[in-house]
């Protein structure tokens, strides 16, 4: 990630490509961003299934003030169970 390209705050946008089985991902994204101070301005909205249903999309978007809360916040998404993948 080159830092010198980006100017924070930015307005990141992402999606978790979740497990359909995985428990309370709102709520658990939720805490993140209180854990991290990304209230203001942050969300999750569900997406799409799988066509086998065995996956499930979330859209995830937070205002982040500066690099190092930026990779928090990645580690920190990137460690809840259930994630296939962060994109």
């Amino acid at each position: 990630m080159d830092s010198e390209l980006m100017q924070f705050p930015v307005q990141w946008h992402g999606r978790l490509l979740m497990h359909a089985e995985a428990a309370d991902v709102e709520a658990a994204v939720k805490r993140i961003y209180i854990v991290l101070g990304l209230v203001d301005g942050a969300t999750i909205t569900p997406g799409r299934k799988s066509s086998s249903a065995r996956y499930v999309t979330w859209q995830v978007s937070a205002v982040v003030p500066d690099l190092a809360t930026l990779r928090q916040l990645f580690t920190m998404l990137e460690s809840l169970p259930g994630l296939k993948m962060l994109i």
